[in-house]
């Protein structure tokens, strides 16, 4: 069932790039691990059809598709533009690059109905959770036969916590580069604490947090251009700057894990609120490494960015509600904030006015 929703999700994309020829190709990938692999692959991917590695970019921090990137894809006046794993997209900025070239857009977060766009989604057939950079990996592998760059959509997968419905993907990587993996059981939690596939995901969202877009733009050219040992041993100038971005956040991340019980907010007996304060954009993976002690609780972890709060929200193990829909609910009449989601992981940017507004109506909302 899962390999005859796989192939027809990417058919559409593996026509759309068989016919690239010499256009000029521009790739817009969200800024976590999975957009920045995602994005990685799918360049890869063009420049083995047309010989030429198109210009990327990553969206904002903390955002998904924006004006500003938008505009930056344009002056670039691409044939194509090619858009992975960002969670929202606004109809007319979409709109905005599609007069200037065509576009194809893989996705795995809730089903959108995007017009004028080859639009490549698992959900649109079934709710089953997989990657962008899964889904970027069976482009390239259909289009090349090739499988040298599988150990960079497993970090993608793990990155983003999408291990269990792509054993077939973590196989493979086993089987080419074992040490990888080793003897890892092939569960996500325990691949990303215990494996060097982890250790690579991990370094690679360090980018994120420690730099933003700038960050992502910057370890997805190091993705493109280095295979995973000269990652692990920091064998370039380049490679040993994001060796130490890793180092600094792991620090922060340890601090602010250590700071939960002292500092968390019980809002109701089924929200925690969590406020953080650092430099770095560290929420995501907070929420993802507190979720597992969750139970019947959401947690919302907060961080003041200007003038808005940046959150990140995560569900217990008994909780059922759909963190993506919650969330878009939630915001849905709040002045300037933008957000959603998957159903176990969600996050959102409210002005910061309007966030004891926020905490209402999640509050108030029936979980």
């Amino acid at each position: 069932m899962k390999e005859r929703i796989v192939k027809k999700t990417v058919r559409p994309a593996v026509e759309f790039i068989k016919k690239i020829d010499k256009k000029k190709v521009v790739i817009l990938h969200h800024d976590d691990s999975d957009g920045c692999c995602s994005g990685a692959i799918l360049a890869l991917t063009v420049k083995k059809i047309s010989g030429t590695l198109p210009k990327m970019f990553a969206t904002e921090q903390n955002a998904n598709l924006t004006l500003k990137v938008v505009k930056e894809v344009m002056r670039e006046k691409p044939d194509l533009v090619i858009l992975t794993d960002i969670p929202s997209m606004p109809i007319k900025l979409l709109k905005k690059m599609n007069k200037k070239g065509k576009l194809l857009i893989i996705d795995h977060h809730p089903y959108e109905k995007y017009a004028n766009a080859v639009y490549c989604n698992p959900i649109i057939y079934k709710n089953i959770y997989l990657p962008a950079s899964y889904l970027a990996y069976r482009i390239y592998k259909s289009l090349t036969g090739a499988n040298d760059i599988c150990w960079i959509a497993g970090a993608g997968v793990i990155g983003d916590f999408g291990a269990k419905n792509c054993i077939d993907l973590l196989k493979e990587i086993k089987n080419n580069y074992y040490d990888l993996i080793n003897e890892t059981e092939l569960e996500n939690k325990i691949l990303f604490e215990n494996s060097m596939l982890g250790a690579l995901a991990k370094i690679i969202e360090s980018a994120r947090i420690a730099k933003g877009k700038g960050g992502a733009e910057f370890v997805s050219k190091i993705l493109i251009k280095s295979d995973f040992k000269e990652i692990l041993n920091g064998s370039t100038k380049e490679i040993r700057v994001l060796l130490n971005w890793y180092d600094s956040t792991n620090k922060e991340f340890k601090k602010l894990v250590d700071g939960y019980n002292k500092n968390k907010k019980q809002i109701k007996e089924n929200i925690v609120y969590y406020p953080i304060n650092s430099k770095y954009n560290i929420r995501s993976s907070i929420g993802a490494h507190l979720m597992k002690f969750l139970s019947k609780e959401i947690l919302v972890i907060g961080q003041r960015n200007g003038n808005f709060i940046d959150l990140s929200l995560r569900r217990g193990k008994k909780i059922e509600v759909d963190l993506g829909h919650l969330t878009k609910e939630i915001i849905k009449n709040i002045p300037g904030a933008d957000g959603g989601g998957h159903t176990e992981a969600a996050a959102a940017k409210i002005p910061r006015k309007y966030f004891s507004f926020f905490m209402k109506n999640l509050s108030n909302f029936d979980i």
